[in-house]
Parts: structure tokens; C-alpha cells; sequence
């Protein structure tokens, strides 16, 4: 209750409060600095006629006030069959919604490329690679490694020597577990 009266005074006679706010000659600017009135007179005696240019730009022309009063804007309605017209059909508006709403199922397995430039190798390759190197270093040589892949022999000793094959091992071992003595060998 108290807001609704608070409201009703607040709001009793606006308009009135509006248009006296409007007609009263507003507020002076602020006073200038000292060094800004200096300033302002040494102009002022330079320049004489700034002022009363000034005030005469301000005045109204009376034959352009004239003209002005002959100037007459009718507006006419517009009826509602032109504005529905003029808008785009919603034929051409609809927006086609995608066909198949299921989320895409990520790849666990990233896939790798089936081509690889010469002096490139894949992951798997790679992995490959290591493996033959692992199993029988007698037989894959550096070298030998190199001209099967393609690859120079500087940057495919420093991947056999910098890189090992990782192997999976469970943090927990169960002794009879036939899967833990097979990743143990």
C-alpha cells in the first residue's frame, strides 16, 4: 500500500514538472578556469568580430523560415495487404533442420592415413618399425630399416635409439590371472 501511494505522489503532476523543466532557461555552464579566461580575452582582442558573428549566425532567417512553412508532409496509411505482400514468403524463410538428430559416436581408435609421403612415417609405422628393431636387431639394421621405409639413416638411428615401444602392465597383478603372466613375459 505504502508503494502504491509513494508512486501516485511521485508521478502527481509530471507532465506539468516536464514542460516547466523545459521552458526555465537552463543552467549557466560552469564558471572557467583563470587560465582559460585569460586565454579567452587575449582572443577576444585579437579577433573582435568572433562574437558578433557568432550571434548573428544564430539568428533565424526570416525568408528560409518562410520557406519552411510552406513545406507540408502528409503521411498515408498504408493498408495491411501491402505489408503482408512486401514481406518474404515463409516458403522461402524456412530453415532446414538437420535429418539425423543422434550425437556422432567418436572413434575411440584415431584412423591413420592409408599413403604416407616417402621420408614420413605413420604411427602405426612407426610402431612397426620399433617392433621389427625390438624382436631381431641382428636382422633390421639401421640401415636396413631406413631403405624399407624410405627414410634417411641419421633420423631413423636417432628414433631406434630415443624411442621404445610401451608396453601395458596392470597396477594391480593378480598371480593366477592368465592376462597378467602374458603382459609379464
Amino acid at each position: 500500500m505504502g508503494g502504491v501511494m509513494t508512486r501516485a505522489v511521485k508521478n502527481f503532476n509530471i507532465e506539468h514538472r516536464v514542460h516547466n523543466y523545459f521552458n526555465k532557461n537552463q543552467a549557466a555552464r560552469s564558471p572557467p578556469y583563470e587560465t582559460e579566461k585569460d586565454a579567452f580575452q587575449k582572443f577576444i582582442q585579437k579577433n573582435p568580430g568572433v562574437l558578433n558573428e557568432a550571434k548573428e549566425s544564430h539568428k533565424m532567417d526570416p525568408d528560409l523560415l518562410d520557406r519552411l512553412k510552406v513545406v507540408k508532409v502528409d503521411s498515408i496509411d498504408v493498408s495491411e495487404e501491402v505489408i503482408v505482400n512486401s514481406r518474404p514468403s515463409q516458403e522461402k524463410t524456412v530453415k532446414m533442420l538437420p535429418q539425423d538428430r543422434r550425437r556422432k559416436i567418436i572413434q575411440p581408435i584415431p584412423s591413420f592415413p592409408e599413403s604416407v609421403p616417402e621420408g614420413s612415417l605413420s604411427i602405426p609405422q612407426a610402431m612397426e618399425l620399433l617392433a621389427r628393431r625390438t624382436h631381431s636387431p641382428a636382422e633390421w639394421t639401421v640401415e636396413k630399416l631406413a631403405a624399407s621405409y624410405k627414410l634417411d639413416t641419421g633420423p631413423t638411428e636417432a628414433l631406434v635409439k630415443n624411442f621404445k615401444a610401451f608396453k601395458v602392465q596392470p597396477i594391480n597383478p593378480v598371480v593366477g590371472d592368465s592376462e597378467t603372466r602374458f603382459l609379464n613375459k
